[in-house]
């Protein structure tokens, strides 16, 4: 029997390790799981293909139990072979998670089971490896056979990133890892996180993030922000809506490349259509300078169903909101971009880069204060 690893397992398996991540950058203990010795072996060891080899096999592990620990590629005969080098790289090394956060320390590479012993089909003592690595690759085999658990995966996956914090803070860019943060921050300083939030990922998912989190923060009781999942067919439904008192109060189609006027005019008239009294076509980088899209006969024809709309770059809508505000809990934005990410969806890509900003936040708060 195989493991079938869809969507669903990609995304947990991200947002497992960076919750993981989380805790491993703020916790003052030393936590224990039932490897140490062999993660501390691995991760001073030359060879950085079992580096990653370690590292994925144990969050696949803390994502299902179910799958085979030992197994890299689905073909493998072994029961529950699953696709870990597949995994690998859309939660570790392509998605950023490993560049950013972990700041490259594994060795940087994009494919690591493309290379040595992360070629074959599972982790075995007939895989052809060099001599001197036989020692490691034993002691990473019973290591891994010794996890039964998603709850001892998990525990080693923590002591696995709490190493790494040790070794990133020898670097000598020490400053890096955030403590916990209970301290307000100004939106003159956010600003540069939301631009920076709307750059990120794929599909204008960034973009959507930033506008969401952005609402959420602005906007107080008794309004209540919801982001959808990106590119999914919602005919006369935006990618935002915003209710007032649970009750509708406006949509938000986000576009984060080029668009023609007949767009914005064909989503507002479908969101009207859908019941909507207020519609907002916002756009982001990636649609470049558009000027002045609509136009008075445009407002005047909406205007006279009592219907209003908008058309307005990311950057204005950012201006103006801030400029609302006179500051913005951390915690606050935390727990608002941490939903978003999960209610919406939010793939590898996009959600692990996002976090990173939220981190690197944290410490420059944190170095300002004191500092």
């Amino acid at each position: 029997m195989k493991f079938t690893m869809g969507p669903d397992f990609i995304n947990r398996g991200s947002t497992l390790l960076n919750d993981l991540w989380d805790t491993a950058c703020v916790i003052e203990y030393m936590p224990h799981c039932l490897i140490e010795d062999t993660v501390d072996h691995v991760l001073n060891y030359d060879a950085k293909t079992y580096k990653y080899i370690l590292l994925t096999q144990l969050l696949g592990k803390a994502v299902d139990e179910r799958v085979n620990i030992l197994t890299f590629q689905q073909s493998s005969t072994l029961p529950n072979a699953w696709s870990a080098r597949s995994f690998c790289e859309k939660v570790i090394t392509r998605s950023g998670f490993e560049r950013a956060a972990l700041k490259g320390i594994l060795g940087g590479s994009k494919q690591p089971y493309n290379s040595g012993p992360g070629q074959e089909k599972e982790l075995s003592q007939n895989n052809g490896t060099a001599i001197e690595d036989v020692p490691l690759r034993d002691e990473l085999i019973d290591a891994l056979l010794s996890i039964r658990t998603s709850q001892e995966a998990k525990d080693a996956v923590l002591y696995y990133l709490y190493v790494c914090k040790g070794i990133i803070a020898s670097l000598p860019a020490d400053e890096i890892l955030p403590t916990p943060s209970e301290k307000n921050i100004s939106c003159a300083r956010t600003r540069k996180f939301w631009r920076d939030l709307a750059h990120v990922g794929i599909e204008g998912e960034g973009l959507s993030l930033a506008i969401a989190t952005l609402l959420d923060m602005a906007l107080n009781s008794p309004f209540k922000t919801r982001l959808h999942q990106i590119n999914t067919s919602r005919r006369g439904q935006g990618d935002i809506d915003l209710y007032c008192k649970n009750k509708r109060f406006l949509t938000f189609e986000i576009k984060d490349k080029p668009f023609a006027h007949h767009e914005v005019i064909e989503y507002a008239s479908a969101a009207f259509d859908n019941g909507w009294d207020r519609f907002a076509f916002v756009y982001g980088y990636g649609a470049g300078t558009q000027g002045e899209v609509l136009n008075e006969p445009d407002y005047a024809s909406f205007a006279m169903r009592g219907k209003s709309l908008a058309c307005i770059p990311f950057e204005a809508l950012l201006d103006t909101l801030t400029l609302t505000k006179e500051d913005i809990p951390l915690d606050d934005l935390y727990d608002s971009l941490l939903s978003f990410i999960r209610d919406a969806r939010i793939g590898a890509k996009t959600a692990t880069p996002a976090r990173q900003l939220l981190r690197e936040l944290v410490i420059e708060v944190n170095k300002g204060a004191n500092g």
